[in-house]
């Protein structure tokens, strides 16, 4: 068990009040933020960091403005690495990490929260056989059915193969065993950005072919409370 200063310890209290102002207060009173939705994000969802470690990395980059290196459920360190009102990131292990982001609902009262879960097949920071898990909550952080809110474009919309092309689509996905892909948001915007990734299953000629027609992302825009593809091709 890594010990804690005595300022982390009173941090710690000091975050568990604020927990339960977190919990007493209606949803509805004010718009969540990224924070609250890591915070109160249900156990199951993030057992590697319990709730009162959460408050505790929130409180003390709130009090200090200092990224605090947190024990985790794994015996290793969690810590997060940017924190806005509507966007959050958090590195989980040395091979993962989860983004919150907070989107406006359809309504003006109601929020979405979505959470993008990254593990990688190594500690480096290549996107080799990265792979991004979406979830969606509402704003008591109860699981919404994610195919509501986001679906993965379809194979060709990472490819740009030019019309004449000895290429076809069918060909590149007969080189790819299985596709992953990264997802990313942003403090900016509500947009997403992917781009595929790619393990060693591919072997080195199939993956030159693939890299003169991989897009290098792809963009989904949040329109009217759900994902949809961006109209730009070029991207």
């Amino acid at each position: 068990m890594i010990s804690l200063s005595i300022r982390k310890n009173k941090t710690l209290l000091a975050a568990a009040a604020a927990g339960m102002l977190i919990l007493s207060a209606s949803p509805d009173a004010e718009a969540v933020t990224a924070s609250e939705a890591f915070i109160n994000m249900p156990a199951t969802e993030l057992s590697i960091l319990p709730r009162t470690t959460r408050m505790g990395m929130i409180d003390y980059y709130s009090e200090a403005d200092s990224l605090w290196k947190a024990p985790n459920a794994m015996e290793g360190i969690s810590q997060l690495e940017e924190v806005a009102p509507s966007y959050l990131r958090v590195r989980l292990t040395p091979v993962s990490t989860m983004e919150v982001k907070v989107l406006p609902g359809r309504k003006d009262s109601e929020e979405i929260v979505m959470t993008l879960y990254t593990i990688r097949s190594s500690e480096d920071e290549a996107d080799d056989g990265a792979d991004t898990q979406i979830r969606f909550y509402d704003a008591k952080m109860q699981v919404l059915p994610t195919e509501k809110y986001f679906r993965m474009p379809q194979f060709k919309e990472f490819f740009s193969i030019p019309r004449g092309s000895l290429t076809s689509v069918r060909e590149l996905q007969d080189m790819l065993p299985f596709v992953t892909v990264v997802w990313h948001a942003s403090a900016d915007s509500d947009d997403l950005s992917g781009h595929m990734t790619f393990t060693d299953a591919v072997s080195q000629d199939d993956r030159r072919i693939i890299d003169l027609f991989v897009r290098p992302e792809v963009k989904m825009t949040w329109q009217k409370g759900s994902y949809r593809l961006a109209k730009d091709k070029k991207q």
